[in-house]
């Protein structure tokens, strides 16, 4: 049996997802140090502690209490959507052998720039499609197709939505110059304004920390941007447009409150806040012997207990754990009935 072999019989034959929602994210599987059989269901248990899961897992709304999804790390984002539908598949194949619920099936995936296609017969073609269904500038729209059981983030990676008003503000400004316990970006206190002006540079053409990708993919990007354009004064049809306009929001923009939301989203719905958010580090005089990781890890599940509490309409991940939450408290789910198709 083979790593992705065993990765799925592992989740299919584990007692912990009978009757509960499962949401596949990505992030390194728990390692395996045995291909020919798969690892215990308690290995599993340790999926919720690996970084990514932790997050999302602490961005579940405090009201929700019971019934709560299981998370499983599965790899990149190809083979995220790889595991669902193997998963739906092998379920399929043999029920008995099975305590998944396809109905209840999920997976969330960066939007990233390259598009990825989803599974043959799942009612979206592809991640850059789920992600015009699902939001709009940045923010989910109010009426959710109830087809979507795979979600892209809003913003190219997670890392992105650590940067998002108003969750971010347990970490990002709140601290001062004049308070060395601040988190560090390229040694200075970590301010929304410090982060988002590398992530203008990396916007524009010519310059060593150009986002090569947006160049690359440029009519994807910039159709993204098209929703902001109107609010934020962006000329879509061109690089050297779109940075000079990016710039100038920049320049504007008051990041000492939520009005720099619009200009986040859209900075983050092309550009990368992953490199940018590795360059953060504890302050000098942090004690506790963390890595610069483990650091950030800590960082990322203060700003996912903020998340938590939020209304469905003030974050992407409250909106996402929201529609899940009420897809678990439906009468009508776990009773879909049987699925011709791999959209459960």
């Amino acid at each position: 049996m083979d790593d992705f072999e065993a990765h799925l019989t592992a989740i299919l034959s584990s007692a912990r997802i009978r009757g509960k929602l499962v949401v596949l994210c990505e992030g390194p599987r728990v390692a395996q140090r045995d291909v020919d059989r798969a690892p215990s269901p308690q290995t599993y248990r340790r999926q919720e502690r690996l970084p990514d899961s932790s997050f999302y897992r602490r961005c579940i709304p405090h009201s929700w209490r019971d019934g709560l999804p299981r998370f499983f790390n599965c790899g990149d984002r190809g083979t995220v959507l790889r595991t669902y539908q193997a998963l739906i598949e092998r379920h399929r194949a043999d029920p008995a052998s099975s305590y998944l619920s396809p109905e209840k099936l999920y997976a969330l995936v960066d939007l990233d720039v390259q598009t990825q296609p989803t599974p043959a017969g799942y009612p979206f073609p592809d991640t850059e499609s789920i992600h015009r269904d699902l939001y709009r500038a940045g923010r989910a729209t109010k009426d959710i197709d109830s087809r979507h059981h795979i979600w892209v983030t809003a913003l190219i990676h997670k890392e992105a939505y650590f940067v998002l008003p108003p969750a971010c503000r347990c970490v990002f400004d709140r601290p001062s110059a004049e308070q060395p316990s601040a988190p560090l970006l390229n040694s200075a206190p970590l301010t929304l304004a410090g982060f988002c002006a590398q992530a203008v540079a990396r916007i524009q053409p010519g310059c060593d920390e150009s986002d090569q990708d947006l160049a690359s993919h440029f009519a994807t990007c910039s159709s993204r941007l098209e929703t902001f354009g109107a609010a934020l004064n962006l000329n879509t049809d061109d690089h050297n447009q779109l940075a000079v306009g990016l710039q100038a929001a920049h320049d504007s923009a008051n990041y000492h409150d939520d009005s720099c939301a619009d200009l986040i989203a859209a900075l983050f719905s092309v550009t990368k806040a992953k490199p940018i958010w590795r360059q953060i580090r504890p302050p000098k005089d942090a004690n506790g012997g963390l890595s610069d990781a483990d650091y950030r890890d800590q960082l990322a599940l203060v700003i996912a207990t903020e998340i938590s509490k939020l209304e469905d309409s003030d974050h992407p991940l409250a909106r996402f754990f929201s529609y899940l939450k009420r897809r678990h408290d439906s009468e009508a789910v776990g009773a879909a009935g049987a699925v011709s198709t791999l959209a459960p």
